[in-house]
């Protein structure tokens, strides 16, 4: 019996591969029959489906983060606007702090500083939540990649900022030691951060997301060059790192839609309720 039952699975298994049906769809799980006897495969449960999902959306994340053509774009492309910034980011900011008794000038009100450093906050929670309420499928999709590519986002930044090199040194400010300049400068986080929401939401929902968000991001970049937190150049290569991730985010957003699109009509090997072999053909609407 058990012979007869391992050759009909084989040859559903044969008959499977000649109509072209996808092996992936076949659950590797294997579960035992109460009694012992029978081996037959099972169904991946809820859980399993959503760390495994959630695990090839974080490699393709950083796959595409790192080894893609956009990443070569973004590069090429930001790259030399660092490097003409870069020449002017002291005369610059000369005009908001004067060397010689260590004093910031020309400065916003301490409002606009507050506002651009924790009212980022607002928009990451607001959309951050169209994860779960979002009205169609594509705004919950966008709003899962979105939570999952901003902590490696703020953990890129992180790693770069620990590394004392010269152009990680932050702007004279009297908030710091008039003797010593302070690290962390390069590149800059909150920059990143607004440039990820701005370039991926504007890909996937046009200039009516874009450019709210990309407003706040100019407020946030002039205030922290009036404030003396960052140079330009450090809050051109933020707004670098951002985009990389952004782009990055998009095409996990487009995979994401495309395998649940397919769901929609499975085909493959399964059992009944007997436990015996059978061939199911399903389809969602």
């Amino acid at each position: 019996m058990n012979r007869r039952r391992g050759a009909i699975c084989a040859i559903l298994l044969c008959c499977m591969s000649l109509l072209g049906v996808d092996q992936n769809s076949i659950n590797p799980y294997v579960t035992i029959s109460k009694s012992g006897r029978y081996c037959f495969p099972r169904k991946p449960t809820s859980r399993e489906n959503v760390l495994g999902a959630l695990w090839r959306d974080i490699v393709d994340l950083n796959k595409y983060a790192l080894f893609s053509a956009d990443t070569f774009k973004v590069v090429a492309s930001t790259f030399p606007l660092y490097i003409f910034t870069r020449i002017f980011d002291e005369d610059v900011q000369k005009c908001f702090h004067r060397e010689c008794c260590h004093k910031d000038i020309h400065q916003a009100p301490e409002w606009c500083r507050d506002l651009s450093k924790y009212g980022l906050g607002i928009p990451i929670a607001v959309l951050g939540m169209m994860a779960f309420f979002g009205h169609n499928e594509e705004f919950r999709v966008t709003g899962r990649v979105f939570l999952l590519g901003m902590p490696f986002v703020l953990s890129g930044k992180d790693i770069i900022k620990k590394i004392p090199f010269d152009a990680n040194r932050r702007p004279w400010c009297d908030r710091f030691a008039c003797d010593k300049r302070a690290y962390g400068g390069f590149p800059s986080g909150h920059m990143a951060e607004v440039s990820y929401m701005t370039v991926l939401y504007g890909l996937r929902y046009g200039l009516r997301a874009a450019v709210p968000i990309g407003i706040f991001g100019t407020f946030l970049g002039v205030t922290f060059l009036n404030c003396n937190r960052h140079y330009v150049s450090q809050l051109v290569a933020g707004a670098g790192l951002g985009t990389l991730f952004a782009l990055a985010a998009d095409k996990v957003i487009d995979n994401r839609l495309e395998r649940n699109c397919k769901r929609r009509f499975n085909c493959g090997y399964d059992t009944d309720m007997h436990g015996q072999p059978a061939f199911k053909v399903s389809c969602s609407f």
